[in-house]
């Protein structure tokens, strides 16, 4: 089983400016920043004929080259096999 989540890739230059924000959460630990997205869907785990179901599905969704406006308010952290932490919501 795969644990997966949809996510959009960022610009470096807004990787660069989150490096190091998600350093007061609990239980954080620092990634390189090419690994730095936003997770737009946590799915969970899944079955490996359900991951390429789902993975299909998104191809045929992609934004790729597509641009959009985004506000961050927080950052947050999925510890291994908890529930997720977020620091920073209104």
């Amino acid at each position: 089983m795969k644990r997966i989540f949809i996510a959009v890739d960022l610009p470096d230059n807004i990787r660069k400016g989150l490096t190091g924000l998600g350093s007061s959460l609990p239980r954080a630990r620092t990634v390189p920043t090419d690994q730095l997205h936003l997770t737009l869907k946590f799915i969970g785990e899944v079955e490996g004929g359900k991951l390429l179901d789902i993975k299909e599905c998104l191809q045929e969704t992609a934004l790729e080259n597509k641009s959009f406006a985004l506000r961050l308010k927080g950052v947050g952290v999925f510890p291994p096999r908890s529930t997720p932490v977020f620091s920073g919501q209104e």
